[in-house]
């Protein structure tokens, strides 16, 4: 799995936060809690089925544990590694969580302050650009270890940022090199080693407008290009559109199986067997489950915050964090939010590790007004879906 998660945005674009769609038809706009709730739409019966959600939301809540406090920002997954801010001083820093060893790190070295921090990351390596002076300085560091630098390397700053794209895959690190008007160069770099040409894209097919944002697994690259999503396939050196439409504005998970994308509205997956692009929002609210009849709508997708595991497409709506299974066409829930009149519970910003570990922000107030802030929780997806 590789995501063109929010912290590796690096040119400043309006993608760089999850967007929130409006509010699924028929709900509120405060979400669950509160006098009314926010999902009610349904003829059933509200008092038993009030008391039969807040059970419910009780119960679910046994799936999830504490795993850290408030100040937390950005939950990135990199395979069975957690990075997040520590936002608890003003300069914040660069954490993980490796679930493989069960241990966390707080880095020493520095990500950038203010609207420069970046950093991209793999099992191995921690890579972050330095822009203060040109040429940019891009340094790389042991993931495993608070603060050993492994390599730097530079490139000339690119005119209108203040950095090239970069991206990390394994042991190296790939660098689009903008410079040359009408060339888009990507490069490899192994730390310790001089940066290698791998191909422009320009060579490979596409036609580039305004370079984006990239990743890189094995070799697959994507990219985003004036808003649309393309692939390039290293080896054969071939780049092919994904037909998207509607702009890329968040998060980009694309694995071996196709490519899945939040726009401003809606979360869309563009499948590899049939290359075509299915609308995972539109299947998600056409979807007949319902907690209940009176909270009809609260499983419909309600944010474009996603991620995947397996089959399963982890979502957030008014009513908590549900899970929606691309195989088989079912939803499960996860999380259910309390309804209650002292206490709103918003579920954001869910992550997935490879291994089925994962984490979701609950954002809490008790004043009626979406929390700013909130802890993060962990789950275990192995124990909600056996088998995968």
């Amino acid at each position: 799995m590789n995501t063109l998660a929010p912290h590796g945005l690096v040119l400043g674009l309006a993608f760089s936060l999850l967007a929130a769609c409006a509010p699924a038809p028929g709900t509120g706009s405060g979400g669950v809690g509160g006098e009314g709730g926010g999902v009610s739409t349904g003829s059933g019966n509200p008092a038993a089925d009030l008391a039969q959600w807040n059970q419910e939301s009780a119960q679910l809540d046994a799936r999830r544990s504490m795993f850290l406090g408030t100040d937390v920002q950005e939950l990135t997954a990199v395979q069975n590694q957690l990075f997040w801010y520590d936002t608890t001083n003003f300069d914040f820093t660069l954490a993980r969580y490796d679930d493989t060893s069960k241990g966390k790190l707080a880095y020493t070295f520095s990500i950038g302050a203010g609207d420069t921090d970046n950093y991209r990351a793999s099992s191995t390596l921690v890579v972050t650009a330095d822009p203060s002076a040109d040429p940019v300085v891009y340094h790389a560091y042991d993931s495993s270890a608070v603060g050993t630098e492994v390599g730097s390397t530079t490139m000339p700053a690119p005119p209108g940022a203040q950095w090239d794209a970069y991206a990390v895959s394994g042991g190296t690190v790939y660098l689009v090199d903008t410079s040359t008007p009408g060339t888009t160069a990507l490069l490899s770099w192994i730390p310790g080693q001089t940066p290698t040409m791998v191909t422009t894209l320009e060579s490979a097919g596409a036609t580039v407008g305004e370079f984006e944002d990239f990743d890189v697994s094995g070799n697959t690259m994507v990219f985003i290009e004036s808003g649309s999503l393309w692939t390039l396939d290293l080896a054969t050196n071939k780049a092919t559109s994904l037909m998207n439409t509607v702009q890329v504005s968040g998060s980009v998970d694309f694995r071996s199986d196709g490519v899945m994308f939040a726009t401003d509205t809606d979360v869309m997956y563009f499948d590899y067997a049939t290359s075509a692009l299915v609308d995972i929002s539109t299947k998600i609210n056409a979807n007949p489950f319902q907690v209940n009849a009176t909270y009809a709508t609260a499983a419909q997708i309600g944010q474009t915050d996603f991620a995947r595991w397996n089959q399963h497409v982890l979502y957030v709506s008014d009513g908590g964090l549900f899970a929606y299974d691309m195989a088989h066409d079912t939803i499960t829930p996860i999380l259910l939010a309390p309804i209650s009149d002292t206490l709103l519970v918003t579920y954001r910003y869910p992550v997935a590790l490879d291994d089925g570990t994962a984490f979701i922000t609950g954002l809490t107030s008790t004043d009626g007004a979406t929390g700013a802030d909130g802890p993060t929780y962990e789950l275990d997806l192995n124990t909600i879906f056996p088998g995968g």
